[in-house]
């Protein structure tokens, strides 16, 4: 099956129900300017911070693979 959508496929598909809304009070997501680029990040400790997505519409920003989401940064604001 294809699915040509702009959600995260972890949305669409979680836990094996289609649909379900993830409810996380613990996730507090920020967003910070990283050479440039806005990201959305979350805090994984006191130090790092996790890159979730990356909002630019620039095509070129997206093969940086210093902020490829996922990636950890050091903290640094």
């Amino acid at each position: 099956m294809i699915l040509y959508t702009i959600y995260d496929h972890n949305v669409i598909f979680r836990d094996g129900v289609i649909g379900e809304q993830q409810t996380n009070a613990n996730t507090s997501y920020s967003e910070i300017n990283v050479d440039g680029i806005m990201v959305q990040v979350v805090q994984t400790s006191t130090e790092d911070i996790r890159v979730e997505r990356i909002i630019s519409t620039n095509p070129a920003d997206y093969l940086n693979p210093k902020i490829q989401p996922g990636s950890i940064i050091q903290k640094y604001y």
